[in-house]
């Protein structure tokens, strides 16, 4: 056996370790339960150690090969709460290593993430397997993703937690109680009792906000790493321009965790931002497209901590950006003021958590399409309303949005405002000249 194995590692993976001795209980346990490929060896190993967890804990992490020279990353985990249901999308085990890895030797790496549920979690059958949709493994760093439930009891060779009040204390804030299904609701009906219960806790509430028109692709995933957030007093406001792909259907899946949504026609990005921001009722506000989503399932407590240090302003933070299996990391531009006369620093809006109070005050110009944000900060700008940089990730962002989309309509727009507000207008035009040339280069090469 180990010859066979040593053959395989001589071929692609020569850079894999040894096989690491002592598994053979692990790999039992493994091939009794996965058909889809047979484990040879354990490569490595590790334990979780994150406090990002939400309604589990983990046990042990290894690494398999298969006979098909093929590597699984396993996650083995106990869970207690139903919530493990409402995260088959997402995997907060993401590290920025994880993602910015470069993907071209492992081609074939796949996870599996076994959770050992309690007898409480209310499974069908014993066993439960779902397959994360290609379009949510961000950066294909595996090229599959499997779930796999298995209700207790059942032999394993790995150690139960003992469990405490402390780590289980948060789960009941992340139940919400049901609410009747709504229909399309008219605009300003707030599920009042709701908020008004959360204002008086004494953690402030955060009101997110997501726009989204035929965006049944990716919002599954947008609203997951909202609800899974482990700061408990969040308001998520929905509006939805008129949809007529699947999109209303997943928000009417979730309609027990969005405080408030909407389906009606509006004037465009900038007054669906507008009509969001006028129905929310916390104190602090951020805005994450339908195609986005939060890096951790901590990211709103790094906020509210940033605010509790006397922030009276805004904050904005790293990004990753994921576009054709390609992520590249975007940090906080902490000279934002210097550049912002000019062209858009990075300050990427769905980064961006920012007081109520200014953004009732200041709000987006409907005159922009594209670049309503840019043209935003350089309103609060020039009120000397300056906000704070982050060194955190904050959110993952998809290139394939309007902004990128239209990205010559977007450098228009932006040059307009600079234009329009900035202090040179001749470094302006030659930044944005400069940028549109840049990029009609770099599609001509792609032809």
């Amino acid at each position: 056996m180990l010859h066979q194995v040593k053959n395989l590692f001589s071929n692609r993976y020569s850079e894999i370790p040894e096989p690491l001795p002592g598994f053979q209980t692990y790999l039992s346990f493994m091939n009794g339960l996965w058909s889809d490929n047979r484990f040879l060896a354990v490569v490595n190993s590790g334990s979780h150690e994150s406090e990002d967890l939400l309604g589990w804990k983990g046990l042990e992490s290894f690494t398999c090969l298969t006979q098909s020279n093929e590597l699984y990353d396993i996650d083995i985990r106990y869970a207690w709460s139903q919530i493990i249901f409402q995260q088959n999308l997402i995997d907060h085990g993401w590290t920025e290593t994880t993602l910015m890895r470069n993907q071209t030797t492992d081609k074939n790496r796949h996870k599996i993430i076994i959770y050992l549920c309690a007898s409480g979690i209310q499974l069908l059958e014993n066993k439960k397997i779902e397959k994360t949709p290609q379009q949510f493994v961000l950066g294909n760093y595996w090229q599959t993703i499997y779930h796999l439930y298995l209700l207790l009891p059942i032999e394993h060779p790995f150690v139960l937690p003992k469990l405490n009040l402390e780590m289980m204390a948060d789960i009941t804030n992340l139940q919400p109680p049901s609410f009747e299904n709504n229909p399309i609701i008219d605009k300003g009906s707030l599920r009042s009792e709701r908020v008004s219960q959360k204002c008086l806790e004494e953690k402030p509430l955060v009101s997110i906000i997501t726009v989204v028109k035929n965006g049944e692709k990716y919002l599954e995933q947008t609203i997951q790493s909202v609800i899974n957030q482990t700061y408990s007093n969040i308001e998520y406001v929905i509006i939805d321009g008129c949809s007529t792909d699947g999109t209303l259907d997943i928000i009417k899946k979730y309609d027990d965790k969005i405080d408030y949504w909407v389906s009606e026609p509006d004037g465009g990005i900038s007054d669906a931002f507008n009509k969001g921001v006028n129905l929310c009722s916390g104190d602090i506000i951020g805005i994450l497209s339908s195609d986005d989503l939060y890096f951790q399932t901590s990211t709103l407590n790094t906020i509210v901590n940033e605010f509790a240090r006397d922030l009276q302003t805004f904050c904005f933070g790293k990004c990753f950006y994921v576009s054709n299996k390609i992520i590249s990391s975007i940090d906080a531009d902490i000279n934002y003021v210097k550049k912002i006369n000019f062209y858009m620093p990075h300050i990427n809006h769905p980064t961006v958590f920012m007081k109520k109070k200014i953004l009732d005050k200041f709000l987006f110009s409907t005159q922009y399409k594209y670049c309503m944000d840019y043209h935003l900060f350089i309103r609060l700008t020039k009120k000397k309303i300056i906000g704070r940089p982050l060194n955190q990730a904050i959110a993952i962002v998809r290139t394939d949005g309007v902004s990128n989309f239209f990205y010559y309509q977007t450098r228009k727009e932006v040059f307009k405002a600079a234009t329009e507000l900035g202090t040179n207008k001749v470094l302006a035009f030659l930044i944005y000249f400069i940028l549109i040339t840049k990029y009609w280069i770099k599609q001509c090469i792609k032809f």
